[in-house]
């Protein structure tokens, strides 16, 4: 019996054929490593923890809304620039939906992620005139409650 490693998790392998994986799920993974790897340039696919794009830029696979933010401003972004979805949505790449702002810690003026008056702002702009007018009148009273 030979003894190797799996060419995925790099657990130890004892078999008497010529296997290169310990399971089916370590072969597919190092496929699809593969395949991504020589994924073509520009190519896009949908990052799996973060909810957003990532596009194979330059050899590497780069968030999508930063290349957009570079293309916009003709020069690479630093580490310390932050591109942030207005409304929330990080699938939403339209220029009109990002914002650049500098930042390295996460505070009120640098946020990860959207802003609660951006938030509202977009969740507003969703309702019909009939409950903007219910709207105001809630805000009204809340303003009238905090004055008192």
């Amino acid at each position: 019996m030979n003894k190797k490693d799996c060419q995925q998790c790099h657990a130890p392998l004892i078999t008497g054929r010529r296997a290169r994986f310990c399971n089916s799920n370590c072969n597919s993974n190092y496929l699809n490593h593969q395949r991504l790897r020589n994924a073509p340039e520009g190519e896009v696919k949908e990052h799996s923890t973060l909810g957003c794009y990532q596009q194979k830029h330059e050899g590497k696979w780069v968030l999508q809304h930063r290349i957009i933010m570079e293309n916009l401003l003709g020069r690479k972004l630093t580490r310390a620039e932050k591109v942030h979805h207005i409304n929330g949505n990080r699938k939403d790449n339209r220029i009109e939906n990002l914002e650049m702002y500098t930042g390295v810690y996460r505070t009120k003026e640098n946020p990860h992620g959207v802003r609660v008056i951006d938030k509202v702002a977009n969740m507003l702009s969703l309702l019909k005139p009939d409950e903007l007018t219910t709207i105001e009148g809630l805000i009204k009273e809340l303003r009238k409650k905090s004055l008192a």
